[in-house]
């Protein structure tokens, strides 16, 4: 995870992130796994995010599938381990250093974590960022927002390090990972 190399961490590579996470080759990454991975390394991490981890922590499969698309919910159950990510959620709740805020994600959030100097992850469609109109979602590390441009390493197949783009653009990709489900993690020391 690029994000801990910000607080001096070990390199991360891709096989301990899996590891940890049981990445399936050909699987998706979900954000409970990846969250309790970085509350492992002794970081504080905040969440912002509409769809309600709490109720997934409490109910599982069942609360998730009752509420998201029910093409988007097949797409997940065939790629990602849900049942483990929701435990892995409850897991994160118990964790003092874990806060969530349950409502959609905004640039005024990330805005307010940058100026602390607090790296901010997020989820892209990264076809928008590329001119494309296709739907897609990853996570990306952002560095820097200013009212013209936002800053970010992408820590993808190729990485690309400190990638600049209008903040016009990065909105669209920002919203439109899930447009209901804008979302962040901040990570920070504790």
């Amino acid at each position: 995870m690029m994000v801990l190399r910000f607080y001096g961490m070990k390199r991360v590579t891709f096989a301990d992130i899996n590891r940890y996470t049981k990445f399936k080759r050909n699987g998706y990454s979900f954000f409970s796994s990846g969250i309790s991975y970085i509350l492992a390394q002794g970081l504080g991490v905040t969440l912002i995010e509409s769809f309600d981890y709490r109720k997934f922590a409490e109910k599982g499969v069942s609360y998730m599938k009752s509420t998201i698309d029910r093409g988007v919910f097949e797409e997940f159950n065939k790629h990602i381990d849900l049942p483990f990510e929701s435990q892995m959620m409850k897991k994160n709740f118990t964790n003092k250093h874990f806060r969530y805020i349950h409502r959609r994600a905004t640039l005024k959030d990330v805005e307010y974590f940058i100026a602390k100097n607090i790296p901010v992850i997020t989820s892209v469609n990264p076809n928008r960022l590329e001119g494309r109109s296709s739907y897609g979602s990853h996570a990306v590390v952002i560095l820097s927002i200013t009212s013209k441009t936002v800053t970010f390493h992408d820590p993808g197949l190729p990485a690309i390090k400190k990638a600049t783009v209008s903040r016009a653009l990065f909105r669209k990709a920002f919203t439109d990972a899930d447009p209901d489900t804008s979302n962040i993690i901040a990570v920070y020391p504790i």
